[in-house]
């Protein structure tokens, strides 16, 4: 119950970092598409993959990325809906939600978040 209770709390302050409507992005970025869906949760040095979480009660299929098109994109956390933007350079994605711009790997298909903060990470992995 108190992994459980981390592992929400850790989603929520993801979720907070990357909150609400977005800001601008550049005209020329190239585009991705598709939804991105999270493959690992790690909390410190613990790596959780999605069976772990489903066994927790999260459910991983309810944790994902959305890019609807040249600039637009969706970010899912547990019910909660967060529209905003996006820009690609290289291999740094940069979502900007409600303002604030965040800048994350996208590397092979996958998109990995980490907040140096509390030392959550999560990475989402092209369905």
């Amino acid at each position: 119950m108190k992994k459980t209770l981390s592992v929400l709390v850790a989603l929520m302050l993801c979720l907070g970092m990357l909150s609400a409507c977005g800001g601008g992005s550049g005209d020329s970025a190239p585009a991705l598409s598709g939804k991105y869906v999270c493959s690992s949760f790690g909390m410190g040095n613990e790596i959780l993959l999605p069976a772990q979480l489903t066994n927790m009660g999260i459910d991983p299929e309810k944790i994902y990325f959305e890019f609807h098109d040249e600039k637009n994109c969706t970010l899912i956390m547990m019910g909660e809906e967060s529209s905003g933007t996006y820009r690609l350079n290289d291999t740094t994605l940069s979502v900007t939600f409600d303002g604030v711009t965040e800048d994350i790997t996208l590397e092979n298909d996958k998109i990995s978040m980490y907040d140096s903060a509390t030392g959550y990470s999560i990475v989402f992995t092209k369905e």
